[in-house]
């Protein structure tokens, strides 16, 4: 239909430090009719996962793969974006089902191990 996706992401800090990025894609007909509402529903959601034991190993190796993706943060995010959006071969509203990127950059390991 030509219509955009909408793109929520938030940087995620650990004692100040870029660690990670929450990123969703929202297909045009389902946009959230209050956003803060929908970005409090996933923030309980991710609360909820925090108290899984494989979190804390998920969170060092996603780190470790993030800093080595890439030379800074804005050339990480560009190429992972490219890999995990605009390359994906999933229609919008299911780019999640891609479990991970082609490429031999550690990320893409680290991605198909905590994914799927």
């Amino acid at each position: 239909n030509g219509a955009l996706a909408s793109f929520l992401s938030t940087g995620i800090k650990q004692n100040g430090v870029l660690v990670g990025v929450f990123c969703t894609q929202l297909p045009p007909d389902a946009r959230p009719k209050d956003t803060a509402e929908w970005l409090r529903t996933q923030m309980a959601s991710i609360s909820l996962q925090a108290a899984d034991a494989v979190l804390p190993d998920a969170m060092e190796a996603f780190q470790q793969a993030w800093n080595s993706f890439a030379a800074n943060d804005a050339q990480r995010q560009s190429g992972l974006q490219a890999a995990y959006v605009t390359n994906n071969g999933y229609p919008t509203g299911e780019k999640d089902k891609l479990d991970f990127a082609n490429g031999s950059e550690e990320y893409h390991a680290v991605h198909k191990l905590y994914h799927p």
